[in-house]
């Protein structure tokens, strides 16, 4: 019995993380759109895929494969967050991204995603799951801290540039031009009727 509680005290202590296998296409070689159809199809997204994705949603463009530079980026940026301590090869799970695309999508929230998630830093992935949950990303209801597909990824990715752009107000209609020269008898303000 001693050995089965030590046990468990020593998983539960050491997280249970997953390491993402080796790809058998190396996708730091792919541009961006062959990279995003190629992420499409994994089973599992690693923190450096995810964090390059993240930065081309963001930016339009790609920024490579390099994991510092990315991440120091998303960093910069407050995709993510240092005290996470994210590894480039671990499996990155559905409340991260949640997160991620949140804040790419510039996603406005509620109370608890702004006061204690992006505010106080408590539960702030978990708070971003719901919000995008609740904002109608198409995920099946499950445990935020699982891990996602590609597929879903890619989901959260198009639902993070749908919400950016409705965030993004139109532009105001042109003021209505002059009007055309009235008739010297008329009052200002008055039109001449056809």
């Amino acid at each position: 019995m001693k050995r089965i509680a030590a046990i468990a005290w020593i998983a539960l202590l050491a997280g249970c993380a997953v390491t993402r296998p080796q790809p058998k296409i190396d996708p730091a070689g792919l541009d961006q759109d062959s990279f995003l159809s190629w992420l499409a199809d994994q089973p599992l997204v690693s923190t450096a895929e995810a964090y390059r994705a993240m930065l081309i949603a963001a930016t339009g463009t790609d920024p490579g494969s390099d994991f510092s530079k990315n991440e120091q980026e998303v960093f910069r940026r407050d995709i993510a967050r240092r005290e996470w301590k994210l590894q480039t090869d671990r499996a990155i799970d559905k409340a991260t991204t949640a997160f991620m695309a949140a804040q790419v999508a510039k996603l406005r929230g509620g109370i608890n995603l702004n006061l204690w998630g992006r505010a106080l830093h408590v539960s702030d992935r978990r708070y971003a799951y719901r919000e995008v949950i609740y904002e109608g990303v198409p995920w099946d209801n499950g445990t935020p801290y699982m891990v996602l597909t590609g597929g879903e990824f890619i989901a959260l990715l198009t639902w993070a540039d749908e919400q950016r752009d409705k965030a993004v107000a139109p532009p105001l209609p042109p003021p209505p031009s002059a009007p055309a020269s009235q008739p010297e008898n008329l009052p200002v303000g008055q039109a001449a009727h056809p």
